[in-house]
């Protein structure tokens, strides 16, 4: 037998002690994801299964006490971990998925009243722009251009001047026809044309007939003009005086056949003629029909000018676009505008739309306008009946009695 050599003491294998490192670092690593878990399992919940969560808070009949046994565990864990439970959290708020009513439930009963809903804060601000036009549109009415609010009554008697700024705001056709006529001079013509539907114009959401009658009801007018005669310091007139308020001031047949009406009879009496411009264009709802009114009222408007010689004069109020800057807008004998109105035969944003273009800030307000010759005189409103009545007077038309005119 061969003599064994005596066993010395065991040399360190590496690869057993790596291993055992490796076992030790994966213990920790377990130990941490377990609490991980824990962690996870008491504080993150799938909030897309709404309906699984609500159904399994909510106690039916004895099964009450039983949640309330397996809720307390929960907040045991929490203790021992060391983590302080979220209010918002705990079961009881589970069935109520919105978080913001959670954070609202979180707060104290004494408190809570003193949180404002962020959802209604918007609606309830008394200092809301929203708020201040509904609570106080029959007391003021606001200056788009300085921001500013007027009062009412004070507006009216400053021909709806503000008293902020000097803007010409928008004018019911009633208050010119005060504004620019003697009192109780004004005599209505023509107001049995009426609107039908002629294109049997379709819209489910709106209905023509039905946006007219509205209107109506509205404005107190039966159109977006009237027409009739008067005296202005003792001069007789034609006067038609169109009105933004109904339907945008939109020309429809009944506008072009009123106007047509006028200019006829102020041929036949031989009597200046003053038409108010104030309208958005042709109306759409008429079709074709409303486009027929231009070359009517022109052809109308031909014969007054030249084969009778009679004095006409064109109001350019705010705003003036569309069919009627392109008919009988611009043929008066004399075209007058009131500061800052907005006149153009398309809008800014039609052509900004159309072309792709920017259009210059006011490059279609009068006094820009004005300055390219395009009407003869910007007149403010307060001074405008005596400005009225010298171009009459210098043009050959003098004061008569009431009577001759009727």
């Amino acid at each position: 037998m061969k003599p064994t050599k005596p066993e010395g003491p065991k040399k360190p294998n590496k690869s057993n002690e790596e291993a055992e490192e490796l076992e030790g670092d994966n213990k920790e690593d377990l130990e941490g994801d377990k609490q991980k878990d824990k962690k996870d399992e008491l504080f993150f919940v799938d909030y897309d299964d709404e309906e699984e969560l609500e159904g399994d808070n909510k106690p039916q009949g004895d099964n009450k006490e039983d949640l309330e046994g397996d809720n307390k565990p929960q907040e045991d864990k929490q203790k021992e971990l060391g983590l302080e439970p979220w209010p918002w959290y705990r079961p009881k708020h589970r069935d109520c998925p919105h978080r913001k009513h959670r954070d609202r439930k979180s707060v104290p009963a004494k408190e809570r009243e003193l949180v404002p809903d962020q959802s209604t804060k918007r609606d309830t601000d008394p200092d809301s722009e929203a708020s201040l036009k509904s609570n106080y549109a029959h007391l003021w009415v606001h200056c788009k251009l300085c921001s500013g609010f007027n009062y009412k009554k004070i507006l009216k008697s400053k021909n709806n001047v503000c008293e902020q700024c000097g803007s010409h705001l928008k004018m019911h056709s009633s208050d010119r026809i005060d504004l620019m006529l003697d009192p109780k001079t004004w005599a209505p013509m023509h107001e049995g044309l009426l609107s039908l539907d002629p294109i049997e114009f379709h819209s489910e959401k709106d209905p023509y007939k039905g946006r007219v009658a509205s209107y109506k009801r509205k404005t107190g007018l039966s159109e977006a003009i009237q027409t009739g005669r008067g005296y202005l310091k003792g001069i007789p007139l034609g006067i038609g005086l169109m009105d933004f308020q109904f339907m945008g001031g939109s020309m429809g047949s009944v506008v072009g056949e009123r106007i047509t009406r006028l200019v006829e009879y102020a041929t036949n009496r031989v009597l200046p003629l003053i038409l108010v411009c104030a309208s958005g264009g042709a109306r759409m709802q008429e079709g074709s029909l409303s486009l027929m009114q231009m070359a009517k009222i022109s052809s109308a408007l031909s014969d007054y000018q030249f084969n009778r010689t009679v004095f006409y004069v064109a109001l350019l109020t705010s705003p003036t676009t569309g069919g009627v800057t392109a008919s009988f807008g611009m043929l008066g004998d004399i075209i007058l505008a009131e500061p800052n109105a907005y006149i153009a035969f398309a809008g800014k944003r039609v052509i900004e739309q159309t072309l792709n273009i920017e259009v210059p800030e006011g490059s279609q307000t009068a006094e820009y306008l004005f300055d390219k010759g395009l009407f003869d005189q910007i007149v403010p409103r307060n001074p405008l009946k005596g400005s009225l009545s010298e171009l009459f007077n210098f043009h050959g038309f003098v004061t008569l009695n009431s009577h001759l005119l009727l």
